[in-house]
């Protein structure tokens, strides 16, 4: 009995933890969205109200390119470490 809860315990940690470890980093890739155009106004068919476009979400034209982030450095989308280094002492004189 204990020798089943004990490989249930440990199927269930290893579906739970995924494959996090096997996925790579892929926030230095170019995406998707990097390359949105603007597309056309809606407008309404004949007979209908036309759309209010008053809040509609527009691309700016002459948007300076992000810099480059290093490895190091990290992606925007991952949370930051919560570890805080403690700090060295200081060499005495």
């Amino acid at each position: 009995m204990r020798l089943t809860v004990s490989i249930l315990v440990l199927a269930a940690t290893g579906l739970l933890s995924g494959c996090h470890a096997l996925r790579e980093d892929t926030c230095f890739d170019k995406q998707p969205y990097h390359g949105a155009q603007p597309g056309t106004p809606l407008h309404a068919v004949d007979g209908l109200a036309p759309p209010n476009n008053k809040n509609a979400l527009k691309i700016p034209d002459n948007v300076a390119p992000a810099p480059n982030r290093t490895a190091a450095q990290g992606c925007l989308d991952k949370p930051p470490s919560f570890v805080v280094e403690k700090a060295k002492p200081a060499a005495a004189k």
